[in-house]
């Protein structure tokens, strides 16, 4: 059950990835449209429960930081004015409960020592993933418009072969098919990001 939820969760990531190449590749602009911010935002909250259940500090650390960001993008988009305020209430509010269920809930992380290296190669490959959308986020601001610059892509591939290792050397259990799944495709997506981008203006690739 907790694998399955893992799935969707990942599911929904590369359905967003989809997304933004059909853009890119129709709209021939790196612009992420708003249907991508919005599913975004729904498998965060599932890879972040996934993450609660399985009890892996890598995933809850990293989806907890880039939902918010997730969410500014909709205020780029000038579209979370019109999300109904229950529904404002419910999207702020959750990943704040999720988190208190799990410091409820967990007597303690069963996982290895943090000084693993497995374990220190999983906070860096999220930390690379985090950081990708830091950088987009301020990029996005910078320009007031809701786009990937180049370096996006660049920084995703480095973030997502060290999770790639982390999957197949995870140190609870062994190995993680959900993890592995998700990387192998994203790098496939990543690497198709800069291949499109590199096409593009000049200016456009350069992130500029």
């Amino acid at each position: 059950m907790i694998l399955i939820l893992g799935f969707l969760s990942q599911g929904l990531f590369g359905f967003r990835m989809l997304i933004q190449l059909w853009h890119s590749e129709n709209q021939k602009s790196n612009e992420a449209p708003i249907l991508y911010w919005y599913v975004s935002i729904w498998a965060a909250l599932l890879f972040l429960l996934y993450g609660i259940l399985r009890q892996d500090l890598v995933i809850i650390i990293g989806q907890l930081i880039t939902y918010y960001i997730y969410i500014r993008n909709v205020h780029l988009h000038g579209k979370w004015s019109k999300i109904p305020m229950g529904w404002k209430v419910f999207f702020m509010a959750i990943p704040i409960l999720l988190l208190f269920y799990f410091y409820v809930n967990t007597e303690k992380i069963v996982m290895k020592n943090l000084n693993d290296p497995i374990i220190i190669i999983g906070f860096l490959g999220q930390f690379f993933m985090n950081a990708r959308f830091i950088l987009q986020w301020i990029y996005a601001e910078r320009i007031r418009n809701s786009v990937f610059p180049i370096y996006f892509w660049y920084v995703s591939i480095l973030g997502s072969l060290l999770l790639l290792v982390y999957g197949f050397w995870h140190p609870k259990y062994g190995m993680d098919p959900v993890i592995i799944l998700a990387q192998a495709l994203g790098l496939l997506v990543y690497a198709r990001g800069v291949y499109h981008q590199l096409k593009m203006d000049p200016k456009q690739a350069e992130g500029r």
